[in-house]
């Protein structure tokens, strides 16, 4: 049994400095070493996205349909690894999305932060509302560029690691995501991004105008794919 989805997804890909992304980690983990970014810095995924037909793959007659737009943190690992599985994770500390019913799955079954708010994507402009303000924007502008094969396998390698989260019952679980990245249509874009500061511990407002793949210094792309996850198991 599985989870089934379409995603239609920009992904805005930045280095920020690593201790400010190590300060949104629980105390058992730690950033893994990566080669992406600069010294000193780590990247983090920034998904502005629209999930279609999301499913158990055993109950096709139920489906949803809602926005997602969370905060993932790849190359995550254990401090002390009490598996053989030191890692790398993804670790996502912020998700918003505008149904209640994926908000509690995702609460229940992974432990996902996922809050409420009101969410619109309109001819490439995106919007996060919460409480009344606009907390997240992002405007964008697709291009024909098609990634390179060293340039896939560097977002390939940013994306595809297990997944890793705190259940609310309190025990850490992982789980695999597959992103199904090599039939997926995957196009560069131009963005201006605007999140407002203090939805995560000391963070900045990020304003930032990126595009393209070069994702050392801060890279964007439309994803179109259907993926797959499975259920948690105890990890760590």
């Amino acid at each position: 049994m599985h989870g089934v989805g379409h995603y239609l997804c920009t992904i805005v890909v930045l280095p920020l400095e690593a201790g400010l992304v190590q300060s949104w980690l629980p105390d058992e983990l730690e950033l893994a070493p990566q080669s992406i970014t600069p010294p000193g810095t780590h990247p983090v995924n920034i998904l502005f996205g629209d999930e279609r037909d999301v499913h158990i793959n055993i109950f096709p007659f139920f489906h949803m349909d809602y926005m997602e737009y969370a905060f993932v943190i790849p190359f995550v690992q254990w401090k002390q690894p009490k598996t053989a599985c030191r890692g790398p994770f993804l670790f996502t500390p912020l998700l918003f999305l505008n149904k209640e019913l994926p908000i509690l799955a995702g609460k229940i079954l992974y432990g996902y932060p996922k809050r409420k708010a009101v969410m619109t994507s309109v001819d490439g402009h995106y919007r996060v509302v919460e409480d009344g303000n606009l907390i997240i924007s992002g405007d964008f502008q697709t291009t024909a560029q098609h990634p390179t094969e060293a340039e896939f396998n560097t977002l390939n390698s940013l994306l595809q690691q297990p997944d890793l989260s705190q259940s609310m019952f309190g025990p850490f679980v992982d789980a695999v995501f597959d992103w199904n990245l090599t039939p997926a249509k995957i196009t560069a874009r131009q963005a201006e991004i605007d999140i407002v500061a203090g939805l995560l511990p000391n963070q900045p407002e990020l304003k930032q105008t990126v595009g393209g793949f070069d994702f050392s210094q801060g890279g964007v792309y439309f994803l179109d794919t259907v993926w797959t996850l499975t259920m948690p198991r105890p990890c760590g």
